[in-house]
């Protein structure tokens, strides 16, 4: 008459966190797998899903571990279990940062401030991984502004304020004097 198949998936996914926990991480992930493709309910296997990219991670596999969030994230994404969006992003993009690849992470990193966000208007507390997925974005928001003006202004780097100024009036002077015809026109100008 009632079919209580969440609970029993939510129960086979603690006992694979539990041997996870033990240390034994082979048979935690097959115990996960095997309920993950049983679950029912959205939230539960977009939950297992995240605990095995979790385990992944632990084990430093980048690459399985940013395909079960992935995974994880669509079905969170598209069946509105918004609150795991916040952690998945923030593991996600901890495991492309990994493998230094910093932009990919950043966005990730950038959907997961969104996320929490948005669950703090609605009243989720920050902390957790969601608190960690701000600072994370917050750092690479930082980064990029570093790197760019880095790339814009490479003549400044290590000069006195009083240096900046004679190389910029220098170069100001120079183009002019490349459009005028003579000194006394850039002067006149």
């Amino acid at each position: 008459k009632y079919n209580y198949s969440h609970i029993h998936s939510a129960i086979e996914h603690d006992v694979g966190m539990s041997y996870y926990r033990a240390g034994n991480f082979r048979k935690a992930l097959k115990k996960l797998r095997t309920t993950a493709n049983k679950a029912e309910s959205h939230y539960t296997k977009a939950y297992i899903l995240g605990n095995i990219g979790f385990i992944h991670y632990q084990k430093k596999d980048y690459q399985l571990c940013s395909k079960f969030f992935k995974k994880s994230l669509d079905i969170a994404t598209t069946n509105g279990v918004f609150h795991l969006i916040p952690s998945t992003c923030f593991y996600i993009g901890k495991s492309y940062q990994s493998i230094l690849n910093y932009s990919i992470a950043s966005s990730y990193f950038k959907k997961g401030y969104e996320a929490s966000m948005e669950l703090a208007n609605h009243k989720f507390p920050l902390k957790g991984e969601r608190l960690m997925v701000i600072h994370e974005y917050v750092k690479s928001i930082n980064s990029n502004v570093i790197q760019e003006t880095e790339k814009t202004f490479p003549f400044a780097v290590d000069k006195s304020l009083e240096e900046i100024r004679g190389i910029f009036k220098n170069s100001v002077l120079k183009s002019l004097l490349d459009q005028k015809r003579s000194v006394a026109d850039v002067v006149e100008y």
